[in-house]
């Protein structure tokens, strides 16, 4: 976790900003259908009478994971453009290194 922290303190604010709001946004979005996709995956498993669960639910993890990268994209070119006209309020993170 602390190598994670350690690549996160090295990146300039604005773009520090659009990972971690990626991140959040893909993790939430595509969080419920790969939830949905182990719940079928484990009682399959555990020798329940079901067939082995449709891969194709996992589709809309793909999808959570781009948005993310769309919504993390757009947020760290809103950033940098603040950043470079001196408007508005930047985010300015904290380092721990």
């Amino acid at each position: 976790m602390t190598r994670i922290l350690g690549w996160l303190d090295r990146l300039p604010n604005w773009l520090r900003a659009g990972v971690v709001t990626g991140t959040f946004t893909a993790v939430l979005t595509s969080g419920a259908s790969v939830l949905t996709w182990l719940e079928e995956f484990f009682a399959w498993a555990a020798g329940e009478p079901v067939a082995f669960p449709d891969l194709s639910v996992l589709r809309s993890a793909v999808v959570g994971v781009a948005a993310g990268g769309v919504i993390g994209g757009a947020n760290a070119a809103f950033r940098w453009v603040q950043e470079r006209m001196r408007r508005g309020n930047p985010p300015v993170y904290p380092t721990r290194t």
